[in-house]
């Protein structure tokens, strides 16, 4: 299971190495790509109380959920647009688990953006805004994810992977103390 987790959060490292240019990436994302739920919320703040426009339209609205299948159509242009350091399983398997994910919490948020069309059919509507913030959260966080296939500098060539393996079973086999079997000395 550990094995799992460490190849999973393993993308990651383009995230440590170029730290300034993710977090200018994702405060542009959340700054401008959430501008039709910001400037609506602001100017809520200065107009009168008959004036205001209530949360749940302006989540209706749909700028949330096209919002969120924007970020995830550009998170899967990194999954076809970055060439491949290496030609492992590992990297081939983890970018095909994401992009069906991906492509999974695509179609939802599709879905509920046609469901905030049709307004006047929602029995109801506090479940869809509900669903709605859920899987733009979720789509903010894959988002994320995507961004680290930008960069191969995480990918590791089948000779790599195979020699971290050998050299982790090693180490492990060099203390007596984690061996489980009994040594004839």
């Amino acid at each position: 299971m550990k094995n799992i987790y460490n190849q999973f959060i393993l993308p990651f490292v383009t995230i440590s190495e170029d730290r300034w240019k993710f977090i200018s990436w994702l405060i542009l994302l959340v700054t401008f790509g959430l501008l039709g739920i910001w400037m609506p919320l602001i100017d809520n703040l200065f107009v009168n109380e008959c004036r205001k426009i209530p949360f749940n339209n302006i989540i209706l609205s749909g700028s949330l959920s096209t919002f969120s299948i924007v970020i995830l159509v550009e998170g899967l242009s990194n999954l076809f647009n970055v060439k491949p350091k290496g030609k492992s399983k590992l990297s081939k398997g983890l970018k095909s688990i994401t992009f069906g994910f991906t492509i999974l919490i695509f179609t939802i948020n599709v879905y509920l953006y046609g469901k905030s069309l049709d307004i006047n059919s929602i029995d109801t509507p506090k479940l869809l805004v509900y669903s709605i913030i859920l899987f733009g959260v979720i789509s903010i966080g894959l988002a994320t994810y995507l961004f680290c296939f930008r960069e191969t500098n995480w990918e590791l060539s089948a000779d790599e992977y195979v020699n971290r393996q050998n050299s982790e079973i090693e180490e492990s086999s060099d203390s007596d103390d984690d061996n489980p079997l009994p040594t004839d000395n």
